[in-house]
This record gives C-alpha cells, structure tokens and sequence, in this order.
C-alpha cells in the first residue's frame, strides 16, 4: 500500500489494484469519512482529497498511525446475537472474512457492515460501531459477580434433572 507521506502531491497510481479493506485503510490514514462502502466510492474520496490538497498529505506528525488490516466492531448495546453469540456493550469483535461468511445471510449481506440506519431498520437499534472500544478496558462488576457465582455452583447433567 502506498504511504500518504511519501506520495508526491497525487493520489498513489495503484489505487486500481489496491482491495477494498487496503483502500479503506488508506482512506482512514487520510481522515476520510462518509458513504465509502464501495471500491469506487474509496478511489474517488482519495483522488478527490489530493485533488482538494494541492500540497499533498500532511506532514508525518499529523498523520494518524495505519491501522489493522482486520476491521474492528465494538458493541454499544447488550443482547445482539451474531455468529452464534450474544455480545454485549463493550466488547469488541475483529470482522475478518471468517467472520463476515459467518453471518452473511441467503441474500448475500453482512449485517457487520450495517451503518445506524440499517441496524434500527433490521433490529429496531444501534448495537455496535466500527472500530474499537473507546472508552478503555470495559469491565462490568455485576457479569464477574454472577460469572464467579456460576463458577461456584456444580454443573448437573440434563439427564439427572
């Protein structure tokens, strides 16, 4: 992938055969946001942001380090199921293409890939929002309350009940 900083004022001429998740790298280290769900959305936002900064990318200081490869979900409300767990506020979850096959559904849509929109209109609310958790190491005292206690009771078979 090309690097924002050694590029000399122009968009990288390799953008044609960059993937999606390179291209949405190098779309997040230039701080581009919006609609950039397609490869063709992300070439045009990165053409146009050179377009737009005749000087280039700026310096190295103010450039955001380059993220993972691995897109990372965090969630903000409890009780969504997917990839046949119930994740809650906090966690985070790396979307790779295990992951999206997982969930994708018969009509060929990863729900991981969901804006605000689409979550209220298929579940009714937002449960998570790309990237990581920003708040820090997210503990919750009363789950490791009722996880020690579970801990402590033995387990009894099905068939003894």
């Amino acid at each position: 992938m090309a690097d924002p900083q050694q590029l000399d004022n122009q968009a990288p001429s390799n953008l044609d055969s960059m993937t999606f998740d390179e291209l949405k790298d190098f779309a997040d280290t230039l701080g581009l946001t919006g609609d950039l769900n397609s490869k063709d959305k992300l070439k045009t936002a990165i053409r146009a942001y050179y377009e737009a900064d005749p000087e280039g990318a700026a310096d190295a200081e103010e450039q955001p380090a380059m993220k993972s490869a691995v897109p990372v979900i965090h969630f903000v409300k409890d009780g969504l199921t997917l990839a046949g767990s119930v994740w809650y506020r906090g966690q985070e979850l790396e979307v790779t293409d295990a992951v999206k096959k997982a969930v994708t559904g018969t009509d060929n849509v990863c729900p991981l890939e969901y804006d605000d929109r689409q979550q209220i209109a298929a579940w009714g609310d937002v449960f998570f929002a790309q990237g990581e958790w920003p708040y820090g190491d997210y503990e919750d005292a009363r789950a490791k309350e009722r996880e020690a206690a579970r801990a402590r009771r033995p387990m009894v078979p099905i068939s003894e009940v």
